[in-house]
């Protein structure tokens, strides 16, 4: 199950999540990680170009998602989010 979101993204600041960018792994590498206080991944967020169709990361962010136990997956063109549920949808 997909929500499809379309929303200007706006960036702010916040004290209980930290955010790491390109962040490599043995199965590849996100473009951004969602993390908790704690430093726990909480989100794989994949960016894609403006003229990319974000679901075609779909599988890439799956696989990283995976490797470092992070429950969501957010993908991105810029214009276009998808938030996916991995574990129960």
């Amino acid at each position: 199950m997909w929500l499809t979101i379309r929303l200007p993204i706006i960036s702010f600041p916040s004290a209980s999540t930290k955010t790491s960018s390109a962040v490599s792994a043995e199965t590849g590498r996100a473009d951004y990680i969602l993390k908790d206080s704690r430093g726990r991944a909480m989100a794989v967020v994949e960016a894609k170009r403006f003229s990319v169709d974000p679901a075609s990361a779909k599988q890439q962010a799956l696989a990283y998602a995976e490797s470092i136990d992070a429950g969501f997956i957010f993908l991105s063109n810029g214009e276009e989010i998808y938030f996916w549920d991995y574990k129960y949808h």
